[in-house]
C-alpha cells in the first residue's frame, strides 16, 4: 500500500486532491490482491483504471502549463509520456496473462509517485503558486 503523506502536498487543492485520489486507485490493486479468482483481468482491469485517471491527472496538469506558459513544460510532459509508456506495458501484459507482480507494481508505482510529486512537480509549485493557482 501506498501511504499518503504530508511530503506529497503541493499546496495547489485541484493537483492534491488527484494525487490523493490516484494514490487511492492504485491502492484499490493492492487491496483486493489474491481476492480475485482471474487475477489477470483483476489486475489489468485495475491497471486500466490507474491509467485512466493518470491521463485525466496529466491532462489537468498539461492544461495548466500551456494556460500560464510554464518554462519546463516539455521536460514535464516528457516524464508523463514515459509513465503512460510504462503503465501500458504493464497493462499489455496483463492482458496477455503476464501478470505483473503485485510487488513489483507496488514498487514501480510507489517509487515514481514519490520522485514526480516530490521532485518534479515540486519545481513548479512556486511558479504556479505566483500565478495565483492554489
Amino acid at each position: 500500500m501506498i501511504q499518503w503523506d504530508e511530503k506529497f502536498e503541493l499546496g495547489i487543492d485541484s493537483i492534491d486532491e488527484q494525487h490523493k485520489k490516484w494514490v487511492s486507485i492504485m491502492n484499490q490493486l493492492f487491496e483486493s490482491e489474491g481476492n480475485q479468482t482471474d487475477q489477470s483481468e483483476f489486475i489489468f482491469t485495475q491497471l486500466e483504471q490507474v491509467n485512466a485517471y493518470a491521463k485525466f491527472h496529466f491532462n489537468h496538469e498539461e492544461t495548466l502549463f500551456k494556460k500560464y506558459k510554464y518554462a519546463n513544460e516539455s521536460a514535464h510532459l516528457l516524464l508523463h509520456r514515459e509513465w503512460e509508456q510504462e503503465l501500458l506495458q504493464y497493462i499489455i501484459d496483463a492482458a496477455t496473462g503476464k501478470i505483473p507482480q503485485a510487488s513489483v507494481l507496488l514498487k514501480d508505482m510507489e517509487e515514481w509517485l514519490h520522485n514526480h510529486i516530490c521532485v518534479e512537480d515540486k519545481k513548479y509549485v512556486e511558479f504556479f503558486k505566483s500565478k495565483g493557482v492554489l
